[in-house]
């Protein structure tokens, strides 16, 4: 998510975390759309009933936010490489399995993608506070 790269700590962990609620909510409402949401966006949020459009929303005002606060900072965040990205990952409870379903996304089933999606927006409160920030290189 670029909007989140030169954002503050705060603002980029909020985003994460509206993230994780909606893909928390659409797990058990709407595994399809849940997907979709992982895969990168919802094409038709009418496909959403009144909570889902809710989280839906609050999703994007938090992204908006993030937006906006990197965008006033001037500068960019400094994000983590790949290797520290998967050590944050691993940080974060990550297995074998849950590196495999990453790398295999686009072959996984609606469940297990929309598992994955709310595994990785729920690291940074997994993180120490000093790193939450430099999870959100992992969007």
């Amino acid at each position: 998510m670029p909007a989140l790269r030169s954002a503050d700590d705060a603002s980029a962990v909020a985003a994460v975390a509206a993230r994780a609620a909606l893909a928390g909510y659409l797990q058990k409402a709407n595994p399809p759309v849940c997907r979709e949401f992982a895969a990168g966006g919802i094409q038709d949020p009418d496909r959403l009933d009144g909570e889902g459009r809710r989280l839906l929303r609050n999703v994007l005002q938090a992204l908006e936010a993030a937006y906006r606060n990197g965008r006033a900072s001037g500068k960019a965040m400094p994000t983590a490489s790949r290797a520290e990205i998967l050590d944050l990952l691993r940080q974060a409870g990550f297995q074998k399995i849950d590196f495999d379903r990453l790398n295999a996304f686009a072959t996984l089933s609606n469940d297990i993608a929309c598992d994955i999606e709310l595994k990785v927006d729920q690291v940074p409160p997994k993180l120490p506070a000093d790193k939450r920030g430099a999870s959100r290189a992992s969007c």
